[in-house]
C-alpha cells in the first residue's frame, strides 16, 4: 500500500524554477511568465515534487490549459509513459493542440490523449491511473462532480490531488462535503501548495 504525507511532498518541492521547468515550450499564454503562480516555489516545482514522490506510470487531469502541470510532473519523473486530459477551452481556444505539442517539445514520447470537453460530460475509458490531478471547474457543485467522476479513476494505491483549496472556498467546501463518501481513501490531507491541494491516497 502506497503511503504519503506532508512531510514527502514538502522535502520533495523541486529546486528548479519555473522557467527551467517549463523550458523550451513552444506555446504560452500572454503575461503568464510574470504571473505569481508561475513564479512561486510552490505552483509548478510542487508538481514537478509530487510526480517524482508518488512516481506514476499513468496521470489523468481535469483542467489540463497549456499543460504547464503535465510538463512540470514529466520533468519531475520522466518515466510516465501514458498521459490523458480534459479542457474545456474556455479561456484559451485550441489549447489541447498546444498542450499536446507543448509535452512533445518537452520530451514527453509516451502515450497522450488531450481532449476538449467540459468534465462534466467527458466519458473516459475503462483504464484507471496513477496520479489524477483535477483543476476544473471551481464552483462548489462543479467541484463535487469532478471529484465525483475523477475517483473512479485513481488506481490501486493510486493519489488523487485536487487543487486550489486555499484560492476558492467552494473548492474546500466541494472536498469536505464528498471526501468521507469516496470509497477506498485510506489517507488523505490538505497541503499547502501555492494555493492549497487535497491529497487522497486510495488503498
Amino acid at each position: 500500500m502506497r503511503s504519503l504525507s506532508r512531510e514527502a511532498l514538502e522535502g520533495a518541492i523541486d529546486p528548479r524554477a519555473t522557467d527551467e521547468l517549463l523550458s523550451s515550450l513552444p506555446h504560452t499564454a500572454p503575461g503568464d511568465r510574470f504571473s505569481d503562480w508561475w513564479t512561486s516555489r510552490r505552483g509548478y516545482p510542487f508538481y514537478a515534487g509530487l510526480a517524482k514522490v508518488v512516481q506514476p506510470s499513468s496521470v489523468f487531469e481535469i483542467g489540463v490549459r497549456l499543460g504547464y502541470s503535465l510538463v512540470s510532473m514529466y520533468r519531475g519523473y520522466p518515466l510516465i509513459d501514458a498521459v490523458v486530459g480534459v479542457d474545456a477551452e474556455i479561456y484559451i481556444p485550441g489549447s489541447q493542440g498546444k498542450a499536446f505539442e507543448n509535452l512533445r517539445a518537452a520530451g514527453y514520447a509516451g502515450k497522450l490523449g488531450l481532449f476538449t470537453a467540459s468534465s462534466h460530460v467527458f466519458k473516459p475509458g475503462p483504464e484507471v491511473f496513477d496520479l489524477v490531478h483535477v483543476d476544473g471547474d471551481h464552483t462548489f457543485q462543479g467541484a463535487m462532480q469532478d471529484i465525483a467522476k475523477a475517483w473512479p479513476l485513481v488506481g490501486p494505491n493510486g493519489i488523487m490531488v485536487v487543487d486550489d483549496t486555499s484560492y476558492i472556498g467552494d473548492v474546500k467546501a466541494a472536498v469536505e462535503s464528498i471526501r468521507k463518501s469516496l470509497v477506498g481513501v485510506v489517507s488523505d490531507f490538505f497541503f499547502e501548495s501555492f494555493r492549497g491541494c487535497w491529497v487522497a491516497v486510495r488503498g
